[in-house]
């Protein structure tokens, strides 16, 4: 399984890449990850 990190830096690359629109699905996956593993109101 692909932890929250490594999805994010992904899309990161991406984004620099000038794929925003291939980023954009990496970093709504690692946030759901981030609000499952540490709740919605996490900093």
């Amino acid at each position: 399984m692909v932890g929250a990190d490594t999805l994010g830096n992904l899309a990161i690359v991406l984004r620099d890449l000038g794929k925003a629109r291939d980023a954009e699905p990496l970093l709504r996956r690692a946030l759901a990850i981030n609000e499952q593993v540490h709740g919605p109101d996490h900093p």
